[in-house]
């Protein structure tokens, strides 16, 4: 799945932060607070514990967008709690199109940046 991951049409920036999404190492809360880093771990848009899936999938602000996307793009992205995002991103990646598969990439990438601002 990892070949699958890197010929996403996207570019590499966002394969980047997917390939670090699915390795749960995104610098969020949960991942800071576990390398002893001052910085808070709950989410910045609704204060819950701030989790790579709540942060890209689960968050009110990020499922608002998921189901924007799901509207406009017809893309089948089950949002729901997986043990492991690694494996919740494979199971997607091995059902998606070509064309899921970038929507899904660059939106993910876009909920990041967002996150990043705030």
């Amino acid at each position: 799945m990892w070949k699958r991951l890197w010929s996403i049409k996207a570019p590499p920036k966002m394969k980047v932060m997917l390939w670090r999404m699915a390795q749960d190492c995104l610098p969020i809360g949960a991942q800071l607070k576990l390398r002893n880093l001052h910085a808070s771990d709950m989410c910045c848009y609704c204060g819950r514990e701030e989790t790579v899936q709540h942060a890209i999938l689960t968050c009110q602000y990020a499922y608002e967008v998921w189901r924007e996307i799901k509207r406009c793009f017809g893309i089948k992205c089950k949002i729901q709690y997986l043990p492991s995002i690694k494996q919740w991103l494979f199971d997607f990646l091995d059902g998606a199109t070509d064309e899921d598969a970038t929507v899904f990439t660059i939106t993910a990438w876009h909920i990041w940046e967002a996150r990043n601002v705030v």
